[in-house]
């Protein structure tokens, strides 16, 4: 009996292993949602802090903010801004910058409903940590929008706010100095605040996500803000050509 109860008790621990390495190693499920607007890929990649510099980087290409060297920035009210931008632009008002912004109470309000919304898709669970899904999404998108990379010297005011926001919420802090070099002072780049959604190796910290050894591949094109896929397309587009010909073709499109 002895003999017989050591053998079972093996081989169930072996079939419960077998069973941990199958679901550990399934391919995660795609994501077949709507589509996440830059300050949703922010918050996935980088956390509360890169969803805020996408509204920035948003705001600053709409020309809802315009930074000063010296002094508060000119912050205009813009109809179309959504709830984060407003709520980023009265913190600005207020003098707010860096971490104290996303610490601001409207603010944190507008990031909470983020999360709420990342979460019922599946992308963020409770603790804000990104899904096995969220990360296959990330990696998709950075794909299909190569040419939003800072390497590829972006055309913002061709692209547009929204191309901005997600070049952001892609390619990390980076890409706010390709934006407007002031906007560091708005939100200094730092990378020593771990706060966001990691725990994958395509996330960054609080600051900001991967912004490296991106470059124009071949289904970099993508449809985003009036730019298609065949004006963007590997055989129109090199890669030292992505951000500045390629964006002057995709907004002539």
């Amino acid at each position: 009996m002895g003999t017989i109860f050591s053998v079972l008790f093996v081989a169930a621990v072996f079939a419960g292993v077998l069973v941990l390495v199958v679901v550990g190693n399934r391919p995660a499920r795609a994501y077949t949602g709507p589509a996440l607007t830059g300050e949703e890929t922010a918050f996935l990649n980088g956390g509360r802090g890169l969803a805020v510099q996408a509204a920035i980087a948003s705001l600053r290409v709409a020309g809802g903010v315009i930074p000063a060297r010296n002094g508060k920035p000119a912050v205009a009210t813009l109809p179309q801004a959504t709830p984060l931008e407003r709520a980023v632009s009265g913190a600005l008002v207020a003098g707010l910058v860096g971490p104290a912004i996303v610490r601001s109470t409207e603010v944190d309000i507008a990031l909470d409903s983020l999360a709420r919304s990342l979460q019922a898709r599946g992308l963020l669970n409770a603790r804000e940590k990104r899904t096995k899904t969220a990360d296959g999404l990330l990696r998709a998108q950075r794909r299909q929008y190569a040419y939003l990379a800072p390497t590829q010297n972006p055309a913002w005011t061709t692209y547009g706010p929204a191309a901005a926001a997600l070049g952001v919420g892609l390619f990390g802090a980076g890409v706010l100095a390709t934006v407007d070099p002031e906007l560091l002072g708005l939100f200094p780049v730092q990378r020593s605040f771990a706060g966001g959604p990691s725990g994958t190796s395509d996330s960054g910290g609080y600051y900001g996500g991967n912004t490296t050894s991106y470059s124009c591949s071949s289904d970099s094109g993508g449809s985003h803000h009036g730019c298609s896929s065949s004006s963007c397309s590997s055989s129109s587009c090199s890669s030292s050509s992505c951000g500045s010909s390629c964006g002057s073709s995709c907004g002539s499109s």
